[in-house]
């Protein structure tokens, strides 16, 4: 049976994938001109219209609306292209945010059941507060910084980030994909994390699919979000700083000044003598971070003038932007910050006590069968 849809709602189903007419044509298996005929009739077979759903991952439901739906993104939006708001959201990222806020759910019912404190510090330094001060309360709570680590290398450096986060009670997912599949990989150019900020359950979420040193400043945004108490999603580093949004200006100001503190590296600059490259590869060993963080941080302090600052910036951003990671490794270990260690001990031993089914708890966990045991040994639990 041949339907006769809204060609223009046909052609969103393709472009909310960024899949050109190619693209689309192998995700659906079909032919080219069979794509740009349905985008220009509207006219489809059934068993056509269920394989484009399948291709798109497209709600059916939605490709027999008559306008094109406008899909909202459950938090603020703070995302931008240059000055401009980013585009419409794609269905991995939106996957990965509607899966937090599930599991965000399900933890913050479970503290109530167990009745765990509020973590005093979500809110505790709302926009408006002095970044050195917020810096400062944060790098107190968090009892870490990065400049702390004995590790060698970035990825071992993050690892501590988010152990000590996960110890004051935020559980951190830091990702790649979606879930565990591998060909649904999260573009950093679409976002790099979020936060979702409650005191009973804050989710602080990286891009695992960004360099590591610009994850590093993604874990300290987002956790500045948490104790400003203001969920949000984001794309910060990609970038100048100077951002009109109030609350993204406050949070890079406390992430910056966390990293980097400012007096400390107007001291460094001195023991420098002052040399810009000197001072940027000092800074990079001591701190962690990337040098698109020192470079800002040089120019907040007064070291480096508008016009230097600006090449500098745009040399280190397109640098930076050919540094990127892949996901990889042992499954386990992955699922390790895929997850969290913190939320995924709080659902196990739910299971295990017959509070939570085992079918949820796979649901939750993105888990199947003997994977359970096999992951719940890993992390301690005895069967």
């Amino acid at each position: 049976m041949v339907l006769t849809l809204q060609p223009k709602v046909l052609e969103w189903a393709r472009h909310r994938m960024r899949f050109s007419v190619e693209d689309a044509a192998k995700s659906v298996g079909v032919a080219e001109d069979k794509i740009e005929a349905w985008e220009s009739t509207g006219n489809i077979t059934h068993t056509d219209l269920e394989k484009l759903a399948r291709g798109t991952r497209t709600p059916i439901g939605y490709l027999f609306l008559s306008e094109v739906p406008e899909i909202r993104i459950p938090l603020a939006d703070f995302r931008t292209v240059g000055s401009k708001p980013a585009g419409p959201p794609s269905p991995e990222m939106l996957e990965v945010i509607f899966t937090c806020e599930r599991r965000q759910d399900w933890f913050r019912s479970h503290q109530l059941e167990i009745q765990a404190p509020r973590l005093e510090f979500v809110g505790s330094a709302p926009v408006g507060t002095d970044p050195v001060a917020a810096a400062r309360a944060i790098r107190t709570t968090l009892r870490f910084h990065p400049s702390y680590s004995h590790e060698t290398t970035l990825d071992g450096v993050l690892r501590e980030c988010i152990e000590a986060t996960e110890a004051m009670g935020v559980l951190v997912v830091r990702n790649g994909i979606v879930g565990n599949s591998t060909n649904r990989k999260l573009q950093t150019s679409e976002f790099r994390g979020f936060a979702l900020s409650d005191d009973l359950a804050p989710v602080l979420f990286i891009n695992g699919s960004d360099a590591k040193a610009a994850q590093i400043f993604t874990w300290i945004h987002e956790l500045a979000h948490i104790f400003a108490g203001v969920s949000a999603l984001n794309n910060s580093e990609n970038t100048l700083p100077e951002t009109a949004n109030p609350i993204e200006s406050f949070c890079n100001h406390v992430a910056a000044e966390y990293l980097v503190p400012a007096d400390e590296l107007r001291r460094l600059v001195e023991s420098t003598h002052g040399n810009p490259d000197r001072v940027v590869n000092a800074a990079r060993l001591r701190y962690r971070v990337s040098d698109l963080v020192i470079v800002r941080r040089l120019y907040d302090i007064g070291e480096l003038s508008k016009e230097l600052f600006e090449k500098w910036y745009l040399e280190k951003l397109d640098a930076h932007q050919r540094d990127g990671t892949s996901p990889g490794g042992n499954f386990y270990v992955n699922q390790r910050y895929r997850i969290g260690p913190r939320f995924a001990k709080a659902v196990i031993a739910s299971t295990l006590e017959g509070k939570t089914m085992y079918s949820d708890a796979l649901s939750l966990l993105d888990l199947q069968g003997r994977t359970f045991e096999r992951y719940a040994s890993r992390l301690g639990f005895e069967f």
